[in-house]
């Protein structure tokens, strides 16, 4: 396979063109590009089963309840009486509606983090037993 240009041309034409990219994107002397997180040492859940992402870039992950991650901060809101968190997606009013082990609602954004508001109680009794759900 032949290249148009030549391999020393190459080089210098991928040098120039990741000097174009965001700061943010490029390493930075030092520093590394990832950073990760333990979950023993947040003392959250380590299963994590659904995540997603809001408009302000927050990510929120499913587990024993919620968690949200803002990019300095983790906090974590129970999901009702559930114990597994398996299903999140944000609607198009930007509502994140969460479903999990005989779950089923949506989360609200609160000053003192995210609240579940359960559907169960607007199902017919005998509807109410949800299973899973993803």
């Amino acid at each position: 396979m032949t290249h148009p240009l030549p391999s020393v041309g190459r080089v210098a034409f991928f040098a120039a063109a990741l000097a174009w990219l965001p700061l943010p994107v490029r390493a930075v002397e030092g520093y590394p590009i990832i950073s990760s997180y333990l979950a023993s040492s947040l003392g959250l859940d380590d299963r994590s089963m659904a995540i997603a992402q809001d408009a302000t870039g927050r990510m929120q992950f499913g587990a024993r309840g919620l968690v949200t991650f803002d990019g300095e901060r983790w906090d974590q809101s129970p999901a009702g009486d559930s114990y597994a968190l398996s299903g999140l997606e944000y609607g198009r009013d930007g509502i994140l509606w969460g479903g999990a082990a005989g779950e089923l609602g949506w989360f609200e954004t609160m000053p003192s983090g995210m609240r579940f508001h359960s559907l169960l109680g607007f199902l017919p009794k005998e509807h109410r037993e949800v299973g899973q759900v993803f």
